[in-house]
């Protein structure tokens, strides 16, 4: 099966196990800009959640995002300009 880039440590899963990687590391060792709580939300280290939508390879359109407060910025590094999927910390990328 194919494997996707997780949201929460940058390494690739298969699609089932990507909501259940609780790492606090990304993939090569280093610090995670943002985690998984307890409720299983990828959060940035203010508490603020990250857009899931936004980490996937077609991003997210929905005007509602920051509605809720969800925030459109790379899970992995924090950038605003792409998502986890296009980080160049991936890996593979």
């Amino acid at each position: 099966s194919s494997r996707r880039v997780c949201a929460n440590c940058l390494d690739r899963h298969r699609w089932q196990e990507l909501s259940r990687c609780v790492f606090f590391t990304i993939w090569n060792g280093e610090v995670a800009c943002c985690f998984r709580n307890c409720t299983g939300r990828i959060i940035d280290p203010q508490g603020a959640v990250v857009c899931i939508n936004f980490q996937r390879m077609r991003g997210c359109s929905a005007w509602g995002c920051s509605k809720r407060g969800h925030l459109h910025e790379c899970s992995g590094c924090g950038d605003p300009e792409h998502g986890a999927y296009q980080c160049p910390l991936a890996q593979g990328n």
